[in-house]
């Protein structure tokens, strides 16, 4: 009895650990991809912006 539970207890801190490790890996995903997307709207600004540079030479 004692040993099975020991083993659930086991099991449980088990999957504690995983789903923090699961945890920490979609943090640094979303991170990765605020980074990128923060990039890209970065871009398109700067795109704006040399488009609206041409434009007063017309």
């Amino acid at each position: 009895m004692l040993v099975i539970f020991l083993n659930s207890l086991m099991n449980k801190a088990a999957n504690v650990d995983t789903e923090v490790a699961m945890n920490h890996e979609k943090d640094i995903i979303n991170k990765q991809c605020h980074k990128n997307l923060l990039s890209v709207l970065d871009g398109e600004v700067e795109e704006e912006k040399e488009e609206e540079m041409i434009t007063p030479d017309k």
